[in-house]
């Protein structure tokens, strides 16, 4: 057991062709589709949007004070200033006070991240912003199994078909918008046409990426120094155009996902730690299962117990935002009370298609020592 280890995440990249499929215009009908090389270009496709409909000349965006550094990234990426809205108490989603706190005539988009498939609060976003302000969905961690219409009063949804996303490509991401103007403009900030890629190399690193699940040697690779499912904070090149062989394995994937979704198990959790899915009403999937440990020893601890059995449990990012490592010395802030104790205290406990029963009774076994 010592040398094994269950991935954090994600499903095998399953790569097909599936006739009659229609792509992501089957999941996101009514909305204007724009491919892109990363889930990071859609996102800063997204902002150039929003930057084109508003006037500011020293633009902000709204983000959460715990996520993942590249909307960071994304922000600086675009000539914007990043301003952290701190957590609700014991929920990934934003303070509503909060983020009406850091509002101002300078503030051109709120971005409203989904944590591991728990949706963020886009009604009582979106009832905070004037009309001008752009909501813009940050999907890279959720994806819809159903068709789904746009959601009310969001400008862009952004996905990300990256590694451990719901569902991967090994790279890529997508633009989502029912606003024309709004997807004109992202579209306009997208140069070049679309690279051929390498079908069979795609092919070739899929069978590579998904032999490597296999948790014997996911925890002979876990030991090697290659920081292994690390995020940092790291600047961002600028956005490209997904390539044509991606782009055609992509309507295939979409199929295998909604036929073949990832189980919806709960872990029994013990009464110290806080089930994030069921306090938010967060039917899944979700992309890890998010729980609160009782304080930052109690995750420490926790977490030993659950990577001895074997089990790819993580802290996720670690920090709040700020406080990541390399992060910009201007996004400093001080505050952030519940963000900071939010990462404190997080665990993610894999909840993918292989986690069997043996791998979640270690779990369990674990969370209750």
């Amino acid at each position: 057991m010592l040398w094994r280890m269950t991935p954090p995440a994600g499903e095998p990249c399953r790569l097909s062709t599936v006739a009659g499929h229609t792509g992501l215009g089957a999941l996101y009908p009514a909305q204007a589709v724009l491919l892109t090389d990363s889930g990071s270009s859609a996102l800063q496709l997204a902002l150039r949007a929003a930057l084109a409909r508003h006037d500011s000349r020293r633009p902000e965006v709204i983000l959460p004070a715990y996520g993942c550094p590249h909307l960071v990234a994304a922000v600086y990426a675009v000539g914007a200033r990043p301003r952290l809205a701190d957590l609700r108490a014991e929920s990934p989603r934003m303070s509503l006070q909060a983020v009406r706190a850091l509002l101002s005539p300078d503030t051109v988009a709120v971005i409203a991240a989904h944590f591991c498939g728990i949706p963020e609060d886009l009604p009582g976003l979106r009832s905070l912003l004037p009309g001008a302000v752009s909501l813009i969905e940050d999907s890279a961690q959720a994806l819809a199994l159903q068709p789904q219409a746009p959601p009310p009063g969001v400008q862009a949804t952004v996905l990300s078909f990256g590694r451990g996303k719901p569902l991967t490509l090994l790279g890529g991401g997508a633009l989502l918008s029912a606003d024309p103007a709004f997807a004109q403009a992202a579209r306009a900030a997208l140069p070049g046409a679309p690279p051929a890629g390498d079908a069979r190399g795609l092919r070739l690193r899929a069978a590579a990426y998904n032999r490597l699940r296999h948790p014997l040697l996911y925890g002979l690779l876990e030991r090697l120094p290659l920081g292994l499912g690390q995020t940092r904070y790291r600047p961002l090149a600028p956005p490209a155009p997904l390539d044509a062989a991606r782009a055609a394995a992509l309507p295939g994937a979409l199929a295998r996902w909604q036929a073949t979704p990832p189980p919806l198990w709960r872990p029994r959790l013990p009464s110290r730690c806080v089930d994030l899915p069921r306090q938010c009403h967060a039917p899944g999937p979700w992309l890890r299962y998010p729980i609160l440990a009782a304080s930052p020893t109690d995750a420490v601890a926790t977490l030993a117990r659950l990577r001895a059995a074997g089990i790819g449990a993580t802290r996720m990012y670690g920090a709040a935002q700020p406080d990541l490592a390399d992060m910009p010395q201007a996004l400093s802030q001080p505050g952030l009370t519940a963000a900071r104790d939010f990462a404190g205290r997080l665990l993610t406990l894999p909840c993918h298609s292989e986690i069997d029963r043996a791998a979640r009774a270690r779990i369990e076994a674990a969370l209750h020592d």
